[in-house]
């Protein structure tokens, strides 16, 4: 399993330097995006009888409760 560690890489930072805001925000929307989608693909998975609306409703719960 591989391990992060807790400082981006400096190559990192110098491309976040030079993205520009815009594409950082656009970049942790994406990211958010995504993330959602791994998770509602994760509660489908545990929870196969449930209909689109139960797996939407659990995922904002999941969100509005801040855990995962």
């Amino acid at each position: 399993m591989p391990t992060f560690s807790e400082r981006p890489h400096p190559l990192q930072i110098d491309a976040w330097r030079h993205m520009g805001a815009d594409r950082r925000t656009q970049c942790g929307v994406a990211l958010r995006a995504q993330v959602r989608r791994w998770k509602s693909d994760a509660l489908r998975a545990q929870h196969p009888a449930w209909s689109e609306t139960q797996v939407l409703r659990e995922l904002a719960l999941i969100y509005l409760r801040g855990n995962t």
